[in-house]
């Protein structure tokens, strides 16, 4: 005899999985709103400069995002320690290996073992190296842009 929670709990991967799914959709649709917005011409502010860090950030959520649905779709795809993988603890430890990934520190405790792992490992290394040297690029010539404009 099954009970309503049993089917529940049984469409539970299902239900985890859509949510995945419709969380990184949803971070995706953020992340270019953001990118749009720091995007714009105009003077160095502390909002384009504050939404920069947010885009940057969110760039590390996305990347945990996708390393958890990994993991989930081809489980065993990074080697990760039991200490820091618990089913309690998986998103804060797919969050600690993006934003280590991201800020290219690569402490080594969790590597990426897949081949599609090891693929956006090295494309969220990439954006870790080329975000912040294209962003400083971008702000110091807007700066510039706005002193010789006269505008503020």
């Amino acid at each position: 005899m099954t009970t309503p929670g049993a089917a529940v709990a049984t469409a539970a991967p299902g239900v985890v999985m859509a949510d995945t799914l419709f969380t990184l959709l949803s971070l995706v649709a953020l992340i270019l709103i953001v990118l749009q917005q720091v995007s714009k011409e105009g003077p160095v502010s502390g909002d384009l400069i504050r939404g920069a860090i947010a885009l940057y950030l969110l760039i590390a959520l996305l990347f945990a995002f996708l390393y958890g649905l990994t993991e989930e779709l081809a489980p065993g795809a990074f080697n990760i320690p039991g200490s820091l993988f618990t089913e309690n603890t998986r998103g804060e430890a797919f969050y600690y290996f993006s934003v280590v990934t991201l800020t290219t520190v690569g402490f080594g405790d969790i590597t990426a073992v897949h081949p599609f792992a090891r693929s956006l490992v090295m494309i969220e290394a990439l954006i870790g190296q080329l975000y912040p040297a294209i962003l400083i690029a971008r702000l110091v010539t807007l700066h510039l842009e706005t002193k010789r404009g006269g505008r503020s």
